[in-house]
């Protein structure tokens, strides 16, 4: 309900979806779940805690979760998910063949990037699409890629209760953060410290190709956690996933459009294209200047009303991987590296 108010002020804590549960697959049977409150409990008669409890948990979460095999064990250790408040959540599920341990598992909070953090309607950011996850490395050493965009896909065309267009109109973002906890201990619980907004390097300006590289100190400090882009248009929002191949991360984005009396508008979709690690454009998407890629560079239009997310599709005929964007086929001129379909000879 509060979440849908779409009220000027900032939003309120959730009473309903603010939770993450694991159940059994076969039977629906609850394994273990995360809740808001300030204490770890067990349940009746099972000797092992299957709650855990996190003050932080406040905000609705619609988005699926990532789960994933950080140490290629075939066991899931870990989980990342963003919510309504825009919080950036990582839960470790760290698990011994044949041992029960869930009283290790745990849930910490790894970014605070919406109204937790800062006040007021711009700062409402929100996130509905799952995050894409990448193994990478920088010159501090390994760190996790938690890459997401925010933007209210409940509400796209930022209506008010009044059926108009809102004057003030959050302010979204495209994210890389940095994880750096790779290795949790046995224990499954890392220590992370939560990042906030300005924790993560502001490279809107596009300064690792407009200035050759010759970025401000609090940038290149600020890079050391992660890094944000502004989405400039009014009312531009992420509504689906980003994916991420050969270090080059696609987003899509949707700009709302502007209320005429003459005729309907669906608004305009983008594609983004930035390097996983400055942001920087990544395709000559405009040919302009040269080899040199500008800050146009970063995104192409897609066409009318909100894009979908970019998918891999297979491989050519020589090999190249190809990705399906809203602007259509895209080939990265870089080999696959698993098989990305089978078939069988009918003679066989």
């Amino acid at each position: 309900v509060n979440k849908d108010a779409r009220s000027t002020s900032a939003t309120t804590d959730d009473a309903e979806g603010n939770a993450l549960f694991i159940v059994d697959a076969t039977d629906g049977s609850l394994v273990w779940k995360a809740v808001h409150g300030d204490s770890t409990t067990t349940l009746p008669n099972t000797g092992s805690p299957t709650r855990f409890s996190h003050s932080g948990l406040t905000d609705s979460i619609p988005s699926r979760v990532a789960a994933i095999d950080m140490d290629s064990d075939n066991r899931i250790d870990r989980l990342y998910v963003g919510d309504t408040g825009g919080n950036v959540w990582r839960a470790d599920i760290v698990g011994i063949a044949g041992t029960d341990n869930r009283q290790n598992w745990s849930l910490t909070k790894l970014a605070s990037l919406g109204r937790h953090a800062n006040t007021g309607k711009a700062n409402d950011r929100r996130f509905f699409h799952a995050v894409d996850v990448v193994k990478s490395t920088d010159a501090a050493g390994a760190f996790d890629a938690v890459i997401i965009g925010s933007g209210d896909r409940a509400n796209p065309l930022d209506y008010d209760p009044n059926y108009k267009v809102s004057e003030i109109k959050p302010e979204n973002w495209l994210y890389m953060i940095k994880d750096r906890a790779v290795h949790s201990s046995a224990t499954g619980k890392p220590a992370i410290t939560t990042l906030q907004q300005n924790d993560l390097a502001d490279l809107s300006d596009n300064c690792f190709q407009e200035d050759d590289g010759n970025c401000s100190s609090e940038q290149n400090a600020a890079l050391a956690n992660g890094w944000r882009v502004k989405l400039e248009d009014s009312g531009e929002k992420s509504l689906a996933r980003p994916v991420t191949f050969a270090n080059i991360i696609y987003y899509t984005s949707y700009v709302p459009p502007v209320p005429s009396s003459c005729a309907p508008s669906e608004g305009t979709g983008y594609v983004y294209s930035l390097n996983l690690h400055n942001a920087s454009a990544a395709l000559n998407y405009h040919g302009g200047n040269g080899e040199k890629l500008e800050k146009v560079d970063r995104r192409i239009e897609s066409g009318p009303g909100i894009p979908p997310e970019v998918v891999v599709i297979g491989t050519d005929s020589q090999g190249n991987l190809l990705i399906k964007t809203p602007t259509g086929l895209q080939a990265l001129g870089i080999a696959s590296r698993y098989r990305t379909h089978w078939y069988k000879s009918e003679t066989e």
